[in-house]
């Protein structure tokens, strides 16, 4: 969505399948270093995108989250990982500036309630779900 500030990116996770997910473990990588707990006072999505986009583009988090480590996403259901506004740019230039970080990378491992083990791969310069992002 692109506003007078600039584009904001909305990054989710869906269960598209017919069971719940169960997730089992979920973390970002940045440069092969693993990041799945939030330091005292810091929003683990804010530290990664720090990381990541450092002051490569004007950028600000507008809302994060993570899912727990146990925790059931239904079928059908999504949960918002992160809401990035970057600042003067337009979607295109957005989808560019992101997809030049390719050293980004988000995982979660889960189960079906069928306990199937599961993982999910997005970013990574190539992230999945830039269709839903426009």
């Amino acid at each position: 969505m692109t506003t007078e500030a600039g584009c904001v990116v909305t990054f989710t996770v869906k269960n598209l399948g017919l069971g719940p997910a169960i997730v089992r473990k979920r973390f970002f990588a940045v440069g092969g270093e693993r990041f799945d707990v939030e330091p005292d006072d810091t929003d683990l999505v804010e530290m990664v995108a720090s990381k990541s986009i450092g002051d490569k583009f004007a950028f600000r988090v507008l809302q994060s989250g993570t899912p727990g480590e146990g925790s059931a996403l239904p079928s059908g259901g999504d949960f918002l990982i992160a809401e990035l506004l970057f600042f003067g740019m337009d979607i295109k230039a957005a989808e560019k500036a992101l997809r030049s970080l390719a050293d980004l990378d988000f995982v979660v491992e889960y189960e079906s309630m069928y306990e199937e083990p599961f993982t999910l791969r997005a970013l990574g310069g190539n992230s999945p779900g830039w269709e839903s992002a426009r």
